[in-house]
């Protein structure tokens, strides 16, 4: 869900500004045409402007991304099969924090 649409943290309620603070490590591994790297993240909002109240005044979450690719022929045919996956962990229950993702690409 996006942090600025209507609704997302309350019903008619529209986020106009936000603090929005992120680390992140990323990691990659490549060996004889196989790529496999990731992502681990934290992320804080706070500081919310909104047209209205909303029940929460931060939030923090957690989450990783990995990707694994293959080249089919390696090096003269150039095709790459990608998936991806990625988990969320929130501090507390919040609208942003349903995103679970299992997703080819």
């Amino acid at each position: 869900m996006n942090t600025f649409a209507t609704g997302a943290f309350a019903p008619g309620v529209t986020v106009s500004d936000v603090t929005y603070r992120m680390l992140a490590a990323d990691w990659g591994v490549k060996w004889r045409g196989l790529a496999v790297n990731g992502q681990y993240f934290f992320r804080w909002l706070n500081n919310f402007r909104a047209d209205g109240p909303i029940p929460i005044s931060s939030t923090f979450d957690h989450g990783f991304e990995t990707v694994v690719s293959q080249f089919v022929v390696f090096p003269t045919f150039w095709f790459a099969a990608r998936s991806v996956a990625s988990q969320k962990w929130c501090s507390r229950p919040d609208p942003l924090c349903n995103e679970k993702t299992a997703s080819p690409r």
